[in-house]
C-alpha cells in the first residue's frame, strides 16, 4: 500500500526476511532519516537496513516492538512542504499492543491514516533524499489459525501436539510462514474453519451515519452511484459461485437526492477492483464523501460527485483485490472503506497451446485457477445431423478453496452436458 508524499527523492523498500523489531526515527520539523532493525527466522537479531533519509534532524527516537506477542498493523503520518520539497512531516507507527508510538516529527500538514484490521505490517518502501519524502507499507493477511508454531518450538526435545477442536474439523495444508504474518516464524497449520484471510482497511470520512458493510459471497460485477453535489448512496451487485441469478446488496446512503446514477459494470472474467480514490468533507451539516473513484486492473471508472472539493484520500495497492466494501451512511454516504485479500490469480500465466478453431468470434480468458472442477456444454445437433458445442461454461477451484463459475462462452441454454471432476484431472 501506498506511498503517500512528495515524489522527490529516490525510491527505497525494506522487506526482511523475520521481523521488524525496532525502529529508529531521525527527526525535527520533518522525519529525516528512518532506520529499521529486524530478527531473522532463527531468532537472532542481525539484520539492519540502511538508512532512508539525510543526515539531518536533531532528535531520534527508538520504537522497540515486542516480536513475540507484538507487531505493527498500520501507520498515520502527516506530509507537506519543508526545505522546498514534499516531505513526510510527522509519523506515528501503532501496533496490536499499543495504540501508537510518536507522532514524530512536526503535526503540520497534510494528514494521512490508514485504518486497518485482520492485517499485519511486515515491510515499508518510499522515497528519499535529504529527507524522507514518502511512506508506504507492505501488508500481509494476519494468521488466524490458532496452531501455530513459533522457532523457538523447533528445538524442543518434544514437539508441541496440533489437536483438533471439533469432530467436523479437517486440515486442508500447511504452509510457512514466519512471525505473526503470513510470509514472516515457524509454520502454520491451516484448518477448515480458517477466516478468508481479508484485510479491513478504513474507513474514511465522517462519524455521522450508521454503519454497513458488504463482503461479496462472489465477484463484485456491478456498482451503482447516486451523486449530485456529494455521493448520495451507493449499490453493488455480484455473482455467486453456483448460481446464475447476481446477488444485490442493500442500498448504502438515502435520499439525499442525487442528480445523476452511474453503474460500473465490471467483467468478473478479466477484471478486478484494486483500489479506490476519494475526496471527503462537509455538505448540509454534516462530514460525507464527496467523490468516489473506483480501479480496476484496465481502467478507472469516476469520479462520482464532486471532485474538487474536501480532503482527498488515495489508496494505492498492489498485489490485492477488493471484495467488498463498509463504511457509514445515513441520508447520505458518511464514510466507506474496503475490504481486500490477496489475489488468487497467478501473476504468471503460463504458456498453453491454443486456441484452436476457427478466427471468428470474441476473444475470452478466464486466467488461472488451482483446478477445473465441471465444464458445462450446451450440444447442439444441425440439421446436417452433425453435433456442435454451442457454449462452455467452467467452473473451477481457486488456491483459497472457494469456486468460482466463468461466464457462459458461447450461445444461451444452460446445461445439456455436466462433466463432473471429482478425483481427476482435466488433461487437454
Amino acid at each position: 500500500m501506498g506511498p503517500w508524499g512528495g515524489q522527490q527523492g529516490e525510491p527505497w523498500a525494506y522487506k526482511p526476511d523475520g521481523r521488524i523489531t525496532q525502529i529508529i526515527v531521525r527527526h525535527g520539523e520533518a522525519i529525516d532519516t528512518l532506520l529499521f532493525k529486524s530478527e531473522s527466522c532463527d531468532g537472532f537479531p542481525v539484520e539492519h537496513s540502511q538508512k532512508f533519509g539525510g543526515r539531518g534532524g536533531n532528535r531520534t527516537n527508538k520504537v522497540c516492538i515486542d516480536g513475540v506477542e507484538e507487531y505493527l498493523t498500520t501507520i498515520s503520518m502527516t506530509f507537506g512542504e519543508f526545505d522546498g520539497v514534499s516531505v513526510i512531516k510527522s509519523l506515528s507507527f501503532h501496533t496490536n499492543l499499543t495504540a501508537k508510538y510518536g507522532p514524530f516529527g512536526s503535526k503540520s500538514g497534510t494528514s494521512m491514516s490508514i485504518p486497518m484490521e485482520g492485517g499485519v505490517i511486515f515491510g515499508f518502501h518510499g522515497r528519499a533524499g535529504k529527507y524522507l519524502n514518502a511512506i508506504g507499507v507492505y501488508v500481509a493477511p494476519k494468521s488466524t489459525s490458532s496452531c501455530q508454531i513459533g522457532s523457538q518450538f523447533l528445538s524442543a526435545p518434544t514437539p508441541p501436539k496440533i489437536e483438533m477442536n471439533s469432530a467436523g474439523e479437517i486440515i486442508v495444508g500447511i504452509e510457512g510462514f514466519y512471525g505473526p504474518a503470513k510470509g514472516t516464524d515457524g509454520f502454520e497449520v491451516k484448518m477448515s474453519s480458517e477466516d478468508d484471510g481479508c484485510i479491513t482497511i478504513g474507513p474514511w470520512g465522517g462519524q455521522e451515519g450508521e454503519p454497513w458493510s458488504y463482503k461479496a459471497d462472489g465477484r463484485i460485477t456491478q456498482i451503482i452511484v447516486r451523486h449530485g453535489w456529494a455521493v448520495d448512496s451507493i449499490l453493488f451487485q455480484s455473482q455467486s459461485c453456483g448460481c446464475l441469478t447476481p446477488e444485490c446488496s442493500d442500498k448504502f446512503g438515502g435520499g439525499g437526492g442525487g442528480g445523476r446514477t452511474d453503474k460500473i459494470c465490471i467483467d468478473s472474467a478479466i477484471e478486478q477492483l484494486k483500489t479506490i480514490s476519494m475526496t471527503w468533507g462537509e455538505f448540509e451539516g454534516e462530514h460525507v464523501i464527496r467523490s468516489l473513484c473506483f480501479y480496476t486492473n484496465l481502467t478507472e471508472y469516476g469520479p462520482f460527485g464532486l471532485k474538487d472539493q474536501g480532503t482527498s484520500v488515495s489508496i494505492p495497492m498492489e498485489g490485492g483485490v477488493i471484495v467488498g466494501f463498509h463504511g457509514r451512511a445515513g441520508r447520505l454516504l458518511n464514510a466507506i472503506g474496503v475490504y481486500n485479500m490477496m489475489s488468487s490469480m497467478e501473476l504468471f500465466v503460463p504458456r498453453d497451446p491454443g486456441p484452436w478453431g476457427a478466427s471468428g468470434g470474441k476473444h475470452w480468458d478466464d486466467g488461472v485457477f488451482s483446478a477445473i472442477k465441471k465444464v458445462h456444454l450446451n450440444i447442439v445437433t444441425p440439421l446436417q445431423g452433425c453435433s456442435a458445442i454451442k457454449a462452455v461454461r467452467f467452473q473451477y477451484e481457486k488456491a483459497d478453496g472457494k469456486c468460482f463459475r466463468s461466464p457462459c462462452h458461447g450461445g444461451d441454454g444452460f446445461p445439456t452436458v455436466t462433466v463432473q471432476h471429482s478425483t481427476s484431472f482435466c488433461l487437454l
